[in-house]
């Protein structure tokens, strides 16, 4: 059975011969939820990188201290754009950790992340996941209408998502579209694979192993990714690694995994009231 998954999606039939964004995320943090096919592209990742893996697992933890300090400094709204596959620790439990009572809306295009997500029981009081592109900010706001109450703050998560949509597509327009409706005191979480602190021979190697995938990935400086916070407020660090955000009991020691670095950078700004 090659090319069946350790856990059941349901009725759908995912394409198992094209590597997926979500499952191969998913197989960095040593899910459940992917095929060979997403191990061989991982695969091809790390043997330009072995940070592959580790950053996939900083990232993750970013977004864990991110929700949960948006969560305690009292947002009551979660929006994860690009949530993928249901690995916990997630924005989900993250947010619930601090309040029960918080709204949280993952948003994601996989079909075998909706599915997951349904079998999962992602779903009920004040939980949902709803099916959506970032490449079509438009749509994404007519799905979330029934769901947010834009008039009130909420905390847009987009971590490692917009390094998925190319320049052509303008990720900066897009953004700006998804922010749009976003109240005074709104936050956003944001983290993108960064070509500061990463070696032009990683970046491109790892550019040229996503070849192939149902997205490709795209790294940028962080001069453009400070630009996706436009009009907002950094809060302290400011843009960093994202195992340097406010790391905490998460602090970690990243001497011991060998080089070339890849630098996944990540900050949270909110909107002045």
């Amino acid at each position: 059975m090659r090319n069946q998954p350790k856990r059941s999606a349901g009725d759908i039939e995912p394409d198992t011969d094209v590597p997926s964004v979500a499952r191969i995320y998913d197989a960095y943090l040593d899910g459940k939820d992917h095929f060979p096919v997403d191990d061989e592209a991982v695969a091809r990742v790390v043997a330009k990188t072995p940070w592959a893996k580790p950053v996939a697992r900083f990232n993750r933890a970013f977004m864990v201290r991110a929700v949960e300090t948006a969560a305690r400094a009292g947002i009551r709204q979660i929006v994860d754009v690009g949530c993928g596959m249901p690995n916990e620790p997630s924005a989900f439990s993250a947010a619930r950790s601090v309040d029960p009572g918080i709204h949280v809306i993952g948003v994601d295009n996989d079909p075998m992340v909706l599915a997951l997500g349904r079998s999962m029981a992602h779903a009920g009081d004040g939980i949902h996941l709803v099916p959506g592109d970032v490449r079509d900010p438009e749509a994404i706001l007519a799905t979330l209408e029934p769901f947010v109450d834009w008039s009130q703050p909420v905390a847009l998560v987009l971590t490692a998502v917009l390094q998925f949509v190319p320049d052509e597509k303008d990720p900066l327009a897009i953004l700006r579209v998804l922010r749009k409706p976003m109240a005074p005191g709104s936050w956003l979480l944001l983290s993108h694979s960064s070509t500061d602190g990463t070696a032009p021979e990683v970046v491109a190697g790892v550019e040229g192993a996503y070849e192939g995938v149902t997205a490709q990935i795209k790294y940028r400086s962080d001069e453009r990714i400070l630009a996706f916070f436009e009009g907002m407020t950094l809060l302290e660090p400011g843009l960093v690694a994202v195992q340097d955000w406010r790391p905490g009991r998460d602090a970690v020691d990243t001497s011991d995994i060998p080089g070339p670095v890849v630098r996944l950078a990540g900050a949270v700004g909110v909107l002045p009231e």
